[in-house]
């Protein structure tokens, strides 16, 4: 996966209130081929500690084939 064509990091929020500050950011990815399929990690680091999650990324597929389909009424 080239990471400069389909993942962008660059969206954040910040925000504070009273003594509190707190900043988000969001990952957007955007396939550009099969490889960028499977797995991700994200790993997220402050001065409490460490915490890792793992997405899986998986591409949509188009649905099976209707079976035992019955018409009930036409109108």
């Amino acid at each position: 996966m080239d990471a400069s064509r389909c993942v962008d990091t660059t969206a954040s929020r910040c925000g504070s209130e009273g003594t509190r500050r707190a900043c988000s950011w969001t990952l957007s990815v955007t396939p550009v081929s099969d490889r960028d399929f499977g797995r991700y990690n994200c790993t997220a680091r402050n001065n409490i500690g460490l915490r890792h999650q793992e997405f899986i990324l998986a591409q949509a597929d188009v649905p099976s084939n209707p079976y035992s389909v019955r018409l009930s009424a036409v109108c």
